[in-house]
């Protein structure tokens, strides 16, 4: 979940009380306001704690089994981004879903509020999986073209080192792109040292101001959902064109081409079905970015149109 400035503008930003910043709400309390008189809020939190814990439990076991799988494999190049697409995609689901839309949405206690570090390390630690997650899969994606196109350079140009060294690459870059969160994120006091929020957009630096309202929103955007997204879109378009190609001039090739080509093209759907599911599954959450840049939990909900826009976070973040 992500929180700028518009929750301080846009939505009630004066919490019930210093308990509920702090996380002491639970499902079944009253919270003092309108939220719990919304169906729409009620169901986003339903939503948010049990499809999030098939989530949890569906991820920390598939990405476990997938981590112990390939590393006592044999390690090739694929194997190396699968790796570490699978840390990135357990670190989201443990950080992301069971350190806090979880406890929060069942308990009511919102770790990330619980202390300003926290509250900057969940998000530097988040953000920065999902994108290297994002970014590896377009780096696995760009193997399967050059697979498809070149597959008499494979040996020489999909080698483990330089696998090894591109996932290097893609973790340095992706987590220095979110570095900011410790100088950007943090708990909002009032003048009188009231506690307004636990965890949101600091602007009480007027040099990072201008970056945190105008910069970040589109830099956010473009490295985590538009730009990898146009990359997977190419890469799965051409290796679905070079495919169907091959498929009609299949009749010229030798026996032992058809074998290798059966391979490939066994590698490749598995990784094509993976790119498009993510491409799927991705999407709501980054348009909704576009339309609700603001989070809705944790604060006062005095309208029916403030309860919707939960239900529609609940539904992206779940997807």
């Amino acid at each position: 979940m992500d929180a700028n400035v518009t929750t301080v503008t846009t939505w009630t930003s004066e919490p019930d009380n210093i308990t509920e910043l702090n996380g002491t709400l639970s499902l079944g309390s009253t919270g003092g306001d309108l939220r719990w008189q919304f169906w729409e809020y009620r169901l986003s939190l339903q939503l948010q704690a049990y499809v999030g814990l098939v989530i949890v439990l569906t991820g920390v076991v598939g990405n476990s089994l997938c981590i112990a799988t390939l590393t006592f494999a044999k390690v090739t190049s694929t194997a190396v981004f699968l790796i570490n697409l699978a840390w990135a995609d357990l670190t989201v689901t443990v950080v992301g879903q069971l350190c806090r839309v979880f406890p929060n949405t069942m308990f009511g206690f919102d770790t990330a509020r619980y202390h300003p570090w926290i509250c900057k390390i969940w998000f530097f630690l988040n953000h920065s999986a999902a994108t290297i997650s994002s970014w590896t899969l377009v780096a696995v994606s760009i193997e399967r073209v050059i697979v498809v196109f070149l597959p008499f350079r494979v040996r020489s140009y999909c080698t483990k080192r330089r696998a090894l060294t591109a996932t290097v690459v893609i973790n340095i870059l992706c987590t220095a792109c979110y570095l900011h969160y410790f100088w950007t994120y943090g708990a909002v006091y009032d003048d009188q040292g009231k506690l307004q929020a636990g965890c949101t957009i600091l602007l009480h630096n007027p040099t990072l101001v201008p970056y945190i309202l105008y910069v970040r929103p589109w830099q956010d955007f473009i490295i985590r959902s538009a730009g990898a997204f146009i990359l997977l879109s190419t890469c799965n378009c051409l290796i679905i064109g070079r495919l169907m190609y091959e498929r009609v001039h299949r009749k010229t090739l030798s026996a032992s081409m058809v074998g290798d080509e059966k391979k490939i093209r066994s590698m490749t759907a598995m990784l094509l079905t993976v790119s498009i599911t993510y491409l799927i599954c991705f999407s709501p959450m980054h348009i909704m970015y576009l339309f609700d840049k603001s989070d809705p939990f944790g604060w006062k909900i005095l309208h029916r149109w403030q309860a919707v826009v939960a239900l529609r976070w609940a539904f992206a973040i779940d997807m």
